[in-house]
């Protein structure tokens, strides 16, 4: 029984790291600029579609496979995530209040125009594409097969939780946006560059939703409306986590991931929507006894 749950926590780990990679991004964004960007998961469906074409352009190899999955369609979802920037500065004008309201319809319409974008290129057909040979197969855990693909996961979690956590709060650099996130109108008086320093977050929101995008599609399907469920599930691991708070993307993915891995073990004679139903369980459990997140705060 040990060695059943010990697999269940690692394919928890698995999904709490592609839950890291889009939530991270939404909650960096709304720290430095206090915007709810419900178009974020557009990002996470058009490295999908950016992949398919980049594959389709380039052939079909091995090295083309992993340039174009870690580099190039995280990449192009990065231009896209700039636009977006210019966008949403552009419009979170007035009060605090009206812009929480404002940019809540705006990043919703955002969204939906993508997704009519995605469409016309596209079309409505289901794509999928091949995961690269190292990520074919499995390996033994404890006598189980347990996936090459999300043993890959779980070192991606582990890599870039620990870099983004010795950025954030063992350099200047992070420092600064720290610094930005809690008092920007000091920050700026104090010579900080805030546009320069909020276009880098916004790309590196970007490039992680892309990332993700790009991996998750590796075992599931990249079509128009990929982008709804994704929005869904990484506003609920920011909100648990708090809103702002990096640190709160991180614990909030592996809370969801790894209690909806052992809902979906113990509980799946309830039907396939019992992860769903975890997830929801847990929302509401976090914001009664703690409304402003676990870490309710920036970073």
């Amino acid at each position: 029984m040990l060695e059943e749950l010990i697999i269940q926590a690692l394919y928890g780990l698995s999904k709490a790291a592609l839950l890291f990679l889009i939530a991270c991004g939404l909650s960096v964004i709304f720290g430095m600029l206090n915007v709810a960007n419900f178009a974020h998961g557009t990002l996470y469906m058009l490295s999908g579609f950016f992949a398919i074409s980049l594959i389709r352009m380039l052939g079909y190899s091995e090295v083309n496979l992993w340039m174009i999955l870690l580099a190039l369609a995280p990449l192009c979802v990065t231009f896209v995530g700039i636009a977006f920037k210019y966008i949403l500065t552009a419009s979170a004008r007035g009060s605090p209040e009206i812009i929480a309201v404002n940019s809540l319809i705006f990043t919703i319409g955002l969204a939906m125009i993508f997704n009519d974008v995605a469409l016309a290129i596209w079309g409505a057909d289901v794509y999928s594409y091949p995961k690269p040979s190292l990520l074919k197969g499995f390996i033994l855990i404890f006598g189980r097969m347990f996936p090459n693909y999300d043993a890959f996961n779980i070192i991606i979690i582990v890599l870039l939780g620990s870099i983004l956590t010795l950025l954030f709060f063992k350099t200047k650099t992070g420092t600064i946006v720290r610094a930005m996130a809690f008092d920007e109108r000091t920050a700026s008086a104090m010579g900080i560059d805030t546009k320069y320093v909020s276009l880098i977050m916004f790309m590196l929101g970007s490039f992680l939703a892309g990332l993700g995008g790009a991996i998750g599609a590796m075992v599931g399907e990249v079509n128009f409306v990929t982008w709804e469920k994704v929005i869904l599930e990484a506003f609920i691991v920011a909100v648990i986590g708090g809103l702002g708070s990096f640190r709160g993307a991180l614990i909030g993915a592996l809370i969801i991931g790894l209690t909806e891995s052992y809902a979906i073990f113990f509980f799946s004679r309830l039907g396939p929507g019992v992860g769903w139903i975890t997830m929801f369980i847990v929302l509401a459990v976090v914001l009664l006894i703690r409304p402003q997140g676990i870490f309710g705060g920036r970073f």
